[in-house]
């Protein structure tokens, strides 16, 4: 038990993660403290710490976090991932890519892991790798849009127009396609023999996919 009112060590932190996900951070830090307080092995409140923190561009606090998470459970995916996103976000690309691939190491089918691998081999300009991890979350998670709508803005740079055309329109059969998409799509239309229904699907936006506090797992 604990001492928020009699609580069990699992009540608290179930509450902690009701108001993390409704935004009372402060609350929800006080209570996963409480759960650490009361067990200091206890690794998905660290890991939820650490994505509080990140929200906050506290980086430095996010990734002790997700340290600690980690030397507790070696094998918490989670917030592998997690750090894997921070230290991207930090520019730290060679520490990204270390951490991602740890991930598929323990699963070689993490769609997450994978596709974060792409991106950040395509923000170290190292287009070849980026696409092969596109691809495979494809192979893995053919409903996957974020893995077509990357792997085709990589192709459309490349001048392979033909080839991002029909991956942007995988996007866009789906029926919500992003702005990005519908953009990109449109200027890929032009780029191929001046299609000016391209001019149809220009909107704002433009770019890949990236990363979203959704991304940023809480447990």
């Amino acid at each position: 038990m604990n001492e928020n009112k009699d609580l069990t060590n699992e009540e608290t932190f179930a509450l902690a993660v009701q108001n993390h996900q409704d935004n009372n951070l402060k609350i929800a830090e006080n209570l996963y403290n409480a759960v650490l307080k009361n067990d200091p092995n206890y690794a998905a409140a660290y890991n939820n710490l650490g994505v509080m923190f990140q929200s906050l561009e506290y980086f430095d606090k996010a990734i002790i976090n997700y340290k600690k998470a980690i030397t507790i459970n070696p094998n918490q995916l989670d917030a592998l991932n997690n750090i894997g996103l921070s230290f991207h976000q930090l520019k730290a690309y060679e520490k990204a890519v270390s951490y991602f691939e740890r991930v598929i190491k323990i699963n070689p089918n993490h769609i997450e892991a994978l596709n974060n691998l792409g991106l950040t081999y395509y923000d170290m300009l190292e287009n070849k790798k980026a696409i092969k991890y596109y691809e495979k979350v494809i192979k893995i998670e053919p409903t996957y849009m974020n893995a077509y709508h990357n792997l085709a803005i990589i192709l459309k740079e490349l001048g392979q127009y033909k080839k991002a055309k029909n991956y942007f329109e995988k996007v866009i059969k789906t029926g919500s396609p992003s702005k990005n998409t519908l953009v990109q799509y449109g200027r890929t239309l032009l780029n191929i023999n001046g299609d000016l229904k391209g001019l149809e699907y220009i909107a704002k936006g433009e770019g890949v996919i990236k990363f979203t506090q959704s991304d940023f797992k809480i447990i």
